[in-house]
This record gives C-alpha cells, structure tokens and sequence, in this order.
C-alpha cells in the first residue's frame, strides 16, 4: 500500500489522516480494496468492526494494524470505531455504504451511539453463512446494539463466544503463531462456525423479540434517519404525546423519566440514548424507525389511558396472621409488604396497633445503631486526640490522617464528626456554618466525647 498509487486530482490537499479538501471527489484507485459490505439496505447489514476484520483479511494484515495504519493521528481505540477513523475508512475504500454500518449517523438524535465493545454473536447465523460456497461469516451491527439481547432471526439469545475445547487440543496457542482474527472464526482453535463452543443459546422472551425486531428496522433504515433533521423527529413525538394521554401519562408507561423527555423536547441540542427511544416507541405502539424518521403523523390505535393506582384486595385473616407472625419475628413492616404484597395503607387499616409497635420497634432500633455508629466513632475521635496530645502536635484533619486508620475524607462521619469536636473545644479554625442541620444524636455523643476530653486533660494538668 504506496500513497503513489492514489490519483489524486489537482487542487486536492491531501493530511495524513486521508482528509481532501475537494469535496464529492471520490478516487478513481483507492488504497484499500474497495468490498462492499455484506447485507447493506437489510437488517443484517455488515457492522464496521466485522469489515476491518474482513479487509485487513484480503490484505493479509492484523486488524489491529489494518486500524493503526486508517486512524492515522486520530486517537486509537481498539474496543470502538472512531469518528476520523470511519471518515478515513470511508476515503481509503471509496464506500460511502460504510455510513450506513455503524450507529454514528444517529449522532444528532440520538447519544451515546458507540454500541456495545462486548463480541456478541449469534451461533445459528454464523452457520449458516457458512452453508453457501466461498462464503464467510460476518458480524452483524445489530449484535453491537446494547439493547439487541436475542437474535429476531432464530429468537435465541446472543453469546460471548468461548472455545470449548481443552488447552492441549488448541492450535497455534502461542502469541506469534496466532491465525489472522475473522468474524465467526474460534480465535483459539480455529472452528470454523464457532463448532468447538459448548454453549446453549437459551430461547428468548416474546418482548426481547419484539424489540430485536423494532431494532433490525431501525438498521434497515439507517441512510433515511441519518438525514432526517432532529427538529422533525421532535415535532412528531410531540404530536404522538398529545394523541396518547401527554407528556407524563406516555413517560409514565414507557417507564423512563419524564424530565428526560421533557429536557429532550425543549431543548435544541438535547439528545436521549436509544433506550429511551425503543421504550417510547414501545409504549406508543409505533415503529421505531418510522419514529426517528419523523413521518409518524397519527396513531391508529385507540388513545392509552394510565390507570391510577388502585389498592388489591386484602384478606384480612391474612394481613393479621403476616402482621403477628413480624412481630414475633422482630421483622419490619417493609417485610410483611414484600411477603403479602399489600400496600402499608392496607395493613394500617386492617390492625393499625401492631402496625404502630412494629414502626416504634424498628425506629428503636435504627437510633440504637445509630448510636453504636457514633460510640465508635467518638472512640476513634478520643484516641487520635490522646495521640495528638502526647506528642505535642495540633489536633486536625490533616494531622489526623498521618496516624493508622485510613484516611479522614471530607465526605466521611468522621471527618464531620472531627469538626464538630474541635470546634466544640474552641478551634477557630472551624467555621459555624448557620442554620446548619446538625443530628442530634451525633451532638449528643460530641458533647460526651469533648467532656471526657476535657477530664482527661484536667486530670493530666493536675499530676506533678
């Protein structure tokens, strides 16, 4: 690969990064070879990774080299393609379908669109891409989509691939006697298919084949999306929302947040992560890639209406048995809820004086470890104090750190703690912050801890 074999025409300025400044020129020689990716327009499409593995194959070179050498000065990563690197991929090829086979054209809409690192595969369809002569398998851009946990094809679940096969029966196990890395080819041994690999790809659930499905047309479309302006994309979802209850009832039953919506919707420059985007989606029963799209104008279903929250229906018999059977247990209410399933309003209602001793029984005993947290504390506090003392250096937090115990972070009790006592004996260093919430529990045990400091000094005053 000799950059004197690039026709480059006259006017182009040609960076090391393959960058020109003629725009529309494509090259009549171009310095890699030129494939076309496998399943492009489908669901299927080839994903970026999976063609540098298959170039870098035709060259006879590692892909990690293959990926140095199209990178150029852009920043090298190995677990994600980069933005200059598929620019540059795009030049050294001369294939623009390269845009269509990763999920940055999704960029202005959607964020985070770096996928997956994890190699996840299907077993069935790396076989059978094997079956035609000649043919190799290939990687899939659906596989890399972190949402895609089953394959829509076979309905079964997506795999790390493993080699099943011992130590002693693997090929070429050193370092520089390694095969060249291909998709669908065991990096350990070799098999074809990944044959060798003992594991069972369980069957999937109808709503992770329902979304592998919405997400294979939102593949098969990613040129139309990718040109599609954001402001449209918002204007439909806004009509969508109005169709369907508004802007809380549909955040509501996709289960997302509905401030991420909201700030999605308002601002010009917000972007929401494709999560969020396939649960919208879901929830208004609309094809996602029609969504992104924006060509989503009406919803032939009947409007959705969100239910409030109704209480079920409480055996009474069974309320007291699971309420009497806590509080001789010494268990808490959040227990009796999870084992029942009644709601805490339910159960006040049914017997609302075990209820009452329950709550005082457990409040009891989060001050009491609440107060065993302070003690100890406190301990800790009077014994770096003693040390301090004895050695003529001042007490604080910086000082503190220096003797055994870890380190006194500001964020921690006892750093807090270490502040209130000082100020407590008079440290001007610390400042009174007003209106400050303070425990009281954790007042009470700095006022112990600065008395018996305060003894413990006297008393030491006092011997010749």
């Amino acid at each position: 690969m000799n950059w004197k074999t690039w026709s480059q025409p006259k006017g182009a300025h040609m960076r090391d990064d393959f960058r020109f400044e003629v725009p529309g020129w494509r090259p009549t020689t171009t310095l890699l070879y030129g494939l076309m990716p496998r399943g492009w327009g489908t669901g299927d499409v080839e994903s970026v990774k999976s063609y540098e593995m298959s170039l870098a194959f035709e060259h006879r070179l590692a892909v990690t080299k293959l990926r140095r050498f199209v990178a150029g000065r852009a920043r090298f990563d190995e677990r994600f393609v980069c933005e200059a690197e598929l620019k540059n991929l795009i030049v050294a090829t001369g294939r623009t379908e390269l845009n269509a086979c990763s999920l940055r054209c999704l960029e202005s809409v959607v964020g985070n669109v770096l996928g997956d690192p994890t190699k996840r595969v299907c077993f069935d369809c790396c076989r059978a891409d094997l079956r035609q002569p000649g043919a190799k398998s290939y990687g899939r851009l659906l596989w890399e989509i972190p949402e895609v946990t089953c394959c829509p094809i076979h309905k079964k679940q997506l795999l790390k691939p493993q080699c099943g096969r011992s130590t002693g029966n693997r090929k070429h196990a050193f370092g520089f006697l390694r095969r060249i890395t291909m998709f669908g080819v065991c990096a350990e041994c070799g098999a074809l298919g990944y044959r060798c690999s003992q594991q069972k790809q369980e069957r999937a659930s109808i709503e992770e084949v329902q979304i592998a499905q919405m997400l294979t047309g939102l593949v098969a479309d990613l040129t139309e999306i990718s040109l599609t302006a954001p402001e449209s994309v918002k204007r439909a979802v806004r009509r969508l929302l109005a169709q369907n209850g508004g802007l809380v009832a549909v955040a509501q039953q996709a289960n997302m947040n509905k401030s991420t919506l909201s700030r999605w919707l308002s601002q010009s420059s917000a972007r929401m992560r494709l999560k969020n985007f396939v649960a919208l989606a879901h929830a208004l029963k609309v094809d996602l890639s029609e969504l992104l799209q924006g060509r989503v104008t009406h919803v032939s279903l009947r409007a959705l209406r969100i239910k409030r929250a109704s209480y079920n229906f409480v055996d009474p018999e069974v309320a007291r048995k699971a309420l009497a059977d806590a509080l001789r247990c010494e268990q808490s209410m959040h227990v009796v809820r999870q084992v029942t399933g009644f709601d805490y309003r339910a159960l006040r209602r049914v017997d609302p004086d075990i209820c009452e001793q329950l709550i005082d029984r457990e409040r009891h005993r989060r001050l009491t470890l609440k107060q065993q947290r302070y003690s100890s504390i406190a301990k800790e506090v009077l014994s770096a104090a003693r040390t301090l003392h004895a050695r003529g250096v001042t007490l604080t937090n910086r000082n503190t750190e220096l003797l055994p115990g870890g380190r006194w972070g500001p964020v921690q009790t006892r750093s807090r703690f270490l502040s209130l006592f000082r100020r407590a004996l008079g440290d001007e260093c610390i400042p009174s912050v007003p209106n400050m919430p303070i425990d009281p529990e954790m007042e009470r045990a700095v006022n112990e801890a600065v008395a018996t400091y305060n003894a413990e000094t006297a008393a030491r005053g006092k011997v010749p």
